[in-house]
């Protein structure tokens, strides 16, 4: 959180300090839309939430974008996209209980992911970025945070580096970006000991809840086309 604070407090800093157009600036000057779709993958903790190193599930989804030039080489963003994942289920796996001391036993930890979000997932972030100039290829490199809005919001830092064709009417842009969420869960964790009866049973002695912080990573391609608006 503290993270996509600084994250919007510099591109509003950025936006008011960038300088005045004057006519010989026009072509550092430009609005440009954006319309793209992703291929790319959700983390498990996101997505089928099987917590036994199953892996990112695919994902498939869209997005549009609204970029800024403020300089020539300085360009500030924002975009919202929308991503569903496709479940396989999970792997069938059986923890056992781990011996502790003589006679005392702890269970494998649970992990309640309740108050995670779940794909499908919808986000949104601001981002701030380096462009090349006019006359040399397109290439984008940025930076920022956002929200993801699927369930209770949580925060996401996110990276993107691009490329593009040059053009003022329309113009082919893909990127690949890298992101990580921040989510918050509880950890139990429950000991108990057998008694002596026949079978022996599980007599439980105390319940352990450990509050985590998790750090979801995913990636994704983006490939669509963008729509220069002001001079060229």
């Amino acid at each position: 959180m503290i993270l996509h604070r600084q994250i919007v407090v510099w591109c509003a800093v950025v936006a008011c300090a960038a300088p005045r157009v004057v006519s010989s600036q026009n072509n550092a000057q430009r609005w440009v839309g954006g319309l793209a779709a992703d291929v790319g993958g959700v983390p498990d903790e996101l997505s089928s939430r099987c917590g036994n190193g199953s892996g990112a599930a695919p994902m498939l989804g869209g997005g549009f974008s609204l970029l800024y030039h403020a300089r020539s080489w300085l360009v500030l963003s924002t975009d919202t996209r929308f991503g569903t994942a496709f479940n396989y289920g999970c792997k069938l796996t059986i923890p056992g209980d781990v011996q502790v001391g003589p006679n005392q036993w702890a269970s494998p930890v649970y992990r309640d992911l309740r108050s995670v979000p779940m794909a499908p997932l919808l986000r949104s972030a601001l981002h701030v970025g380096v462009e090349t100039p006019k006359g040399a290829p397109l290439l984008r490199v940025t930076g920022g945070s956002g929200w993801i809005w699927a369930g209770r919001p949580v925060p996401f830092a996110t990276a993107t580096v691009g490329l593009g064709s040059r053009g003022n009417v329309v113009r082919f842009y893909t990127e690949f970006e890298m992101s990580a969420a921040r989510v918050r869960v509880n950890e139990t964790q429950t000991f108990f000991h057998l008694d002596s009866a026949n079978p022996p049973t599980h007599v439980i002695d105390s319940q352990r809840t450990t509050p985590v912080v998790l750090h979801p990573q995913w990636g994704a391609l983006h490939i669509g086309v963008e729509v220069p608006r002001g001079s060229p």
